[in-house]
């Protein structure tokens, strides 16, 4: 997931650009994780947003089996940008 984020072109100049880095982005998780994890079902979350000093607060939380699904998240920042990523992985 954090080479998926670090290897974006974030070319900020472009904002209107948005939709497609999110859909991009989860879409390319997504891919990656089904070849890893094939015997799960898998979520991927993704916010992306200008970093112009307001606060952002972010949580999530499942009712599940602790023993066989999980999560993880990941957040990639520059100096214009935050994004940060979760994937569920819920056992089939």
């Amino acid at each position: 997931m954090k080479n998926v984020l670090e290897n974006k072109n974030w070319d900020v100049q472009s904002s209107n650009k948005s939709n497609e880095w999110v859909d991009s982005i989860n879409n390319e998780i997504l891919n990656k994780m089904k070849d890893i994890a094939p015997n799960f079902k898998i979520l991927v979350s993704c916010i992306l947003t200008q970093k112009v000093g307001a606060g952002l607060h972010y949580d999530n939380t499942a009712y599940w089996d602790p023993t066989t699904d999980g999560t993880i998240t990941t957040k990639y920042e520059n100096d214009s940008i935050l994004c940060i990523c979760t994937i569920f992985g819920v056992a089939i």
